[in-house]
């Protein structure tokens, strides 16, 4: 089996002034309910992967990095970067998991996507992923029984140029760049090729 796929992220903002000083604040969990609370009164559990625990381990699929994530497992599907996963709940492919791109839905609440992750696995652009399970996260839809996965982009603060390539067995390619212009644009490509483990075989 063999995969190859190129993928192109774009990410623009208006030009809006920002100070370059920046101050640690605390976190916030903005939620479905609108109501202010502490979060140990909510109903859900929230769990974020920072930048940093992503370039660390440079996953080859989204679901290596969301295993740091207890009670969360996502698992990489045969036919290359497509999964189905496991939230509160037992492995399965019904639309229970909400899955979304800079905090928009990626699939239908009728539907499941085992793609819905494609493209976080090789996105160069990552800032983090949050991670909300519980009974809370039936606030964000039917599609969000069991949990919600938002992947974010990097916050475009300061000007950036990221160049990074992976090579592994079976002819695994993967090849990602970012480049970022502060307040203004970002944008990342990446190219995979994965050749597959399994050989061809005749009578």
């Amino acid at each position: 089996m063999r995969l190859s796929v190129v993928c192109l992220s774009v990410i623009a903002f208006l030009f809006v002034p920002f100070s370059d000083a920046v101050e640690p604040i605390e976190t916030i969990t903005v939620t479905g309910s609108r109501v202010a609370e502490a979060n140990v009164d909510q109903a859900l559990s929230v769990s974020v992967v920072s930048n940093n625990t992503i370039e660390q381990d440079n996953p080859q699929h989204i679901g290596e990095t969301l295993a740091s994530v207890a009670g969360v497992l996502v698992n990489q599907l045969a036919g290359g970067q497509g999964h189905n996963s496991a939230i509160r709940m037992p492995m399965n492919y019904g639309g229970y998991t909400l899955y979304l791109q800079d905090n928009v839905p990626l699939q239908s609440a009728a539907f499941y996507s085992h793609n819905a992750l494609w493209w976080s696995s090789s996105n160069a652009d990552l800032g983090r992923i949050e991670v909300i399970k519980g009974a809370g996260t039936s606030l964000y839809g039917s599609g969000a029984v069991a949990g919600t996965v938002n992947v974010l982009s990097s916050p475009l603060v300061s000007d950036r140029k990221h160049v990074a390539a992976t090579f592994g067995d079976f002819g695994y390619q993967r090849i990602q760049m970012a480049i970022e212009k502060k307040d203004r644009l970002g944008v990342s490509i990446a190219s995979l090729n994965n050749g597959g483990w399994r050989g061809s075989f005749c009578c």
